[in-house]
């Protein structure tokens, strides 16, 4: 529920931008309940959908997949876009406070120190997949906090 949530809050710009956007369970089903901030992991999602959505809205049929998956332990949310990855030199600074690859005004270089941040207070991590073809981000931490 707190995806179908967020999807209520972006679909209305990612349709505009022409974004497929299509979600993947894994493990999970309605009945699924993780503890958590809800109010910070949805900031996150959003901010991860944002950003990927603002890298590949001038593709030509651009998509983006939310994968969740969960086990006994550990809940994993996956933002995988249209993207061939993010180039090495950015992805050694992109979670700094204040980096930015945006344009003036576009950004503030803060949503992914801080959705980093939320992770750790999470017990858990974001990290870029590079094992993916597409650009992966994954937001992983415990089920019960």
């Amino acid at each position: 529920s707190m995806l179908e949530r967020v999807l209520d809050l972006c679909q209305m710009s990612l349709n505009e931008k022409g974004i497929d956007v299509t979600t993947e369970f894994i493990g999970v089903d309605s009945s699924t309940s993780v503890r958590c901030q809800e109010v910070k992991i949805t900031q996150v999602i959003i901010n991860l959908l944002n950003n990927a959505s603002d890298e590949i809205k001038a593709m030509s049929k651009p998509w983006i997949k939310i994968i969740v998956t969960k086990d006994e332990k550990r809940i994993s949310i996956s933002v995988v876009d249209c993207g061939k990855g993010i180039p090495k030199e950015v992805q050694e600074r992109m979670f700094e406070p204040f980096y930015t690859t945006k344009d003036i005004g576009e950004g503030t270089g803060l949503g992914l120190s801080i959705s980093i941040s939320t992770a750790i207070e999470h017990k858990g991590s974001l990290y870029i997949d590079n094992s993916w073809p597409n650009t992966r981000i994954t937001l992983e931490f415990p089920t019960n906090l």
